[in-house]
């Protein structure tokens, strides 16, 4: 039998997963009387770090530790900032901690940035090195009230690419909050506008701007609003489409997708025009009023290809 299991203190566990701490409530809940608590600090077993935050001795003192330790002491979730770094987001490192806590909660606290949320609970907080966070969507969203734009656009990027998140989480995100008036999601929507075109009904006006670009360099000859079918029978309606050729231009707006379900189907239907044997361009707010050249070209030489003229 193996002897130091037998010797190993009832906080040993505990302390082996949370970066040498623990808590007063926990060793309470393990059997430990006031007393013995208070016997182990005064022994130097335990030091305090933050107020009812314990840390056992001869453990190091690390970044992971002062931000679980604020965590613990105030029943917070690691965000912004520090969720960025513990998710790996780049552009971000380890800083001052910087946490959320609920409105309810006292979030005064000399260690750390702290945030008030009247919406924690929904948060679903998701264990990242055992320190609670706030997910990555949601973590993108708060950057939004701390960092500048640019600085946001580049961690969604990093995000993207390595897969920590998606457009759906994203725009679920946004809309989950936009009407809360929460700090950093005008940031966000601003992203995802210039991703998608505006949102709140404007896609109209993204549509028209898409078919002056369109007409301007000598790509017309095509209709709007055009249904397209299957062998399963209807599919979508495209914004803009030679028939003959069968190639579609869509200007990808923001209003189609406030939704993963939104963004899902939009998708399956996109997926089965390209089946049915129609090349489909996705044209985005970038494509249509920034750099439209790379789009001007590549449907240009599309239509070319499938015997479009002038």
């Amino acid at each position: 039998m193996d002897r130091s299991r037998i010797d190993a203190p009832p906080w040993a566990a505990l302390t082996s997963r949370q970066h040498g701490l623990v808590t007063r409530h926990q060793l309470r809940h393990l059997g430990l009387t006031p007393g013995h608590v208070d016997q182990l600090l005064r022994s130097g077993r335990f030091l305090t770090i933050e107020r009812g935050v314990y840390l056992i001795h001869g453990a190091p003192v690390t970044w992971h530790t002062r931000l679980l330790a604020a965590c613990l002491s105030i029943d917070g979730v690691a965000s912004h900032r520090s969720a960025a770094a513990l998710h790996g987001i780049g552009g971000y490192r380890p800083g001052r901690p910087e946490l959320t806590v609920g409105r309810t909660r006292d979030g005064r606290f000399v260690g750390a940035q702290v945030h008030w949320s009247t919406d924690l609970d929904r948060v679903n907080p998701q264990r990242v090195d055992q320190i609670p966070t706030t997910p990555v969507a949601r973590t993108i969203l708060d950057l939004g009230a701390v960092s500048s734009r640019q600085r946001v656009h580049r961690a969604i990027d990093d995000a993207l690419l390595r897969g920590l998140t998606s457009w759906p989480e994203l725009l679920a995100v946004y809309e989950a909050h936009r009407r809360q008036g929460r700090r950093g999601a005008g940031t966000l929507r601003a992203i995802l506008a210039e991703r998608f075109g505006d949102a709140d009904g404007a896609e109209s006006a993204l549509e028209l701007d898409l078919q002056r670009l369109l007409r301007h360099h000598g790509l017309d000859g095509f209709s709007t609003q055009v249904d397209i079918y299957d062998e399963d029978g209807f599919v979508m309606r495209a914004d803009v489409a030679w028939t003959e050729e069968h190639t579609v231009v869509e200007a990808d707006s923001l209003a189609f997708h406030l939704t993963p379900e939104a963004f899902r189907k939009d998708r399956r239907c996109r997926a089965r025009v390209r089946a049915a044997g129609w090349f489909l361009y996705e044209a985005t707010a970038i494509d249509i009023r920034v750099d439209p050249a790379p789009m001007i070209d590549v449907v240009r030489g599309v239509l070319t290809d499938r015997g479009w003229r002038r």
